[in-house]
């Protein structure tokens, strides 16, 4: 587990023509290594012989629960954002919005 998250690269690339806006890409290759990583946990925690790392894999699967819960927010307002970006950005909607400019 330890190495796979090592290895795993959070891949930020520039949205649009913006300069210094990016988003999260590779969004699948993480959610699998997050499951794989998952998995094997609960196969661990099922095993007899987990003893001796038991404080290890607790705290592997509290760290992964958490960022679970936290890459899914990330993803789901990532795609709001993209979303509304793209209603809000329109020039009836900024004249509407900033009738000053």
């Amino acid at each position: 587990v330890t190495d796979i998250w090592k290895r795993t690269e959070f891949i930020l690339v520039p949205y649009k023509d913006y300069q210094d806006l990016f988003v999260l890409s590779g969004i699948d290759d993480i959610q699998l290594a997050l499951e794989e990583s998952l998995v094997t946990l609960a196969t661990i925690k099922g095993s007899r012989f987990v003893q001796p790392i038991q404080n290890a894999v607790d705290e592997w699967d509290k760290k992964l629960d958490l960022f679970s819960a936290t890459i899914e927010e990330w993803i789901s307002c990532q795609r709001n954002w993209m979303y509304l970006e793209s209603i809000l950005t329109t020039p009836d909607i900024q004249r509407f919005a900033c009738p000053q400019l």
